[in-house]
């Protein structure tokens, strides 16, 4: 049943609600309350529109949350709960890691590579490629078992049982640990997508449960800031001269002068296009601008109608299915903060901001904090979307450069 299945997107939240149930039941105990205690699930309706106006303290609840009582199921939940308890104290006690890998370490648990240090490895299973499969015997083998059938590394799986072009790629990579480089694959998506001037561009975003601003919904990704590098030529980017930004100076909402801004800088009247890394994000920010902002669909429209996504150019040509370039050290990810490292000497561990949870944390400090400490976070959040649009300049070059060798 889902409801049991820890791992299930609805079943993680009730797993959790247990886990607080055995530890409050175990508190009211040892120190003697009675006060008896209900726990309920909140669940935030996604269809929930915000007006701009209203209190969430006048709004009718139902519109934005529900609250489901989980004490009936948490009864039932009881013995598996206290079946892991034990499994975890006897463990502790033997001093003993599990040695299974299961659903649970690959979720992204944060200790997985500490139980099994092997993952830090360059060359773990882990890492394979898309897709993470390998078939033995014409049966198909995910990650988990591949582990637990003793294949920790690439290196371990037998030659033979790699059918998958992407995995042969991978896999003569970690062996000569040389890079694969298709220079005629990558020639060809550069000539086919890129258009002088560039406009590399990057968003960052808030993601608040409750809506702060009118249009958006629970969990909506609110833009805050956009970074843009404007390349007029192959190889030419200065990274402060050719930066374009905006971010606010408080924690109100400016989304509008953002897209105000961000259409007068890309001008695409003679041309050109808007490079982004990993289009999703940005292509799904500016659709919904269009909805906030429907005086500018026409404007946003022909941002997204010349919209290329690097990600291609990096990892395979449209029109193949075999990837274009791969190197060890990308551990199986084509994720910007892998990729850079690998054409560059960049690196985002000397930033104050580092990454995008690190970027929503200091915008979420200008609601209470005084304008000079805003204005330090500021420069530090310029800095960190501007290290993005200028990777980009970067790693669009060293792919220009080594194809044309």
């Amino acid at each position: 049943h889902k409801l049991f299945d820890r791992y299930d997107d609805c079943g993680k939240y009730i797993y959790d609600i247990a886990i607080t149930k055995f530890i409050m039941d175990g508190y009211l105990k040892q120190n003697n309350i009675t006060k008896k205690v209900k726990y309920y699930l909140g669940i935030l309706n996604s269809e929930y529109i915000y007006d701009g106006v209203s209190d969430f303290e006048e709004v009718n609840n139902e519109e934005v949350i529900s609250f489901i009582d989980m004490n009936y199921i948490l009864n039932d939940y009881k013995d598996l709960i206290f079946e892991e308890y034990n499994k975890i104290i006897n463990n502790i006690f033997l001093k003993k890691i599990e040695d299974t890998y299961s659903k649970a370490c690959k979720e992204d648990c944060p200790y997985k590579k500490v139980c099994f240090p092997f993952l830090n490895n360059l060359d773990s299973v882990e890492s394979l490629l898309v897709p993470k499969k390998i078939k033995i015997d014409s049966q198909p083998y995910d990650v988990i078992d591949l582990i637990n059938m003793g294949y920790k590394h690439i290196t371990d799986i037998p030659k033979e049982y790699l059918d998958n072009k992407n995995h042969i790629i991978q896999r003569n990579c970690i062996d000569s640990d040389e890079e694969y480089f298709n220079k005629e694959d990558i020639r060809n998506s550069i000539k086919e997508n890129i258009e002088y001037p560039i406009y590399h561009l990057d968003f960052e975003a808030f993601q608040s449960p409750l809506p702060r601003f009118k249009g958006e919904k629970p969990y909506m990704q609110s833009v805050f800031q956009y970074s843009i590098h404007i390349q007029r030529k192959p190889l030419v980017c200065d990274e402060k001269l050719d930066n374009y930004y905006f971010i606010p100076n408080d924690f109100l909402d400016h989304r509008k002068e953002l897209v105000e801004k961000m259409i007068k800088t890309i001008d695409l009247s003679s041309g050109g296009i808007v490079l982004v890394y990993n289009k999703n994000f940005e292509y799904s920010r500016i659709k919904e601008f269009m909805e906030f902002y429907p005086e500018y669909k026409k404007e946003l429209q022909n941002i997204l109608n010349h919209m290329v996504d690097l990600l291609d150019i990096v990892r395979k040509n449209k029109n193949s299915d075999t990837i274009s370039f791969y190197h060890k050290n990308l551990h199986g990810s084509y994720s910007i903060k892998k990729v850079l490292p690998v054409f560059t000497d960049m690196s985002y561990s000397e930033l104050e901001v580092k990454n995008g949870v690190e970027a929503q944390v200091a915008y979420a400090k200008f609601k209470y904090l005084p304008k000079e400490d805003i204005q330090v976070l500021r420069e530090s959040l310029i800095k960190y979307c501007g290290q993005d649009t200028y990777s980009m300049f970067k790693i669009l070059s060293k792919l220009y450069i080594k194809s044309q060798d």
